[in-house]
């Protein structure tokens, strides 16, 4: 099974690094480089899993991933940020997320952490 990847991120860097990896691990992979876009993406065709930045222009990561707990609340949602406080880390699993992930990320851990979470809801 194939699986379809929601990456969120400003930096086009980032997004483009992001979609790279995640190709070559076997994953479907679409872009949005804000919240905006994001929620749009999810109405149009839900993914199996997002990768969402915190800071992005105009509505920030915990305004997304509250918004799409609020309509999907299965859907798994990772927050990958440079911050990194716990703080950050405790606002990220309140608004919904199942686990924040600091940048800069070790790539197989990333992966690994992806794997575990679609596995985890695929059998749910």
């Amino acid at each position: 099974m194939s699986y379809n990847l929601l990456v969120v991120d400003d930096s086009p860097d980032v997004g483009r690094l992001l979609e790279l990896i995640l190709t070559k691990a076997g994953y479907n992979v679409a872009l949005a480089i804000d919240g905006k876009e994001a929620l749009m993406l999810i109405k149009q065709n839900p993914p199996d899993l997002v990768l969402l930045d915190i800071m992005l222009p105009n509505m920030d990561g915990y305004e997304v991933c509250s918004r799409i707990h609020e309509s999907l609340p299965d859907l798994p949602v990772l927050m990958l940020s440079s911050l990194d406080s716990p703080i950050d880390q405790r606002k990220s699993i309140a608004v919904g997320a199942c686990e924040h992930i600091s940048k800069p990320f070790d790539r197989s851990q990333l992966l690994a952490i992806i794997s575990q979470h679609l596995d985890d809801h695929s059998t749910v």
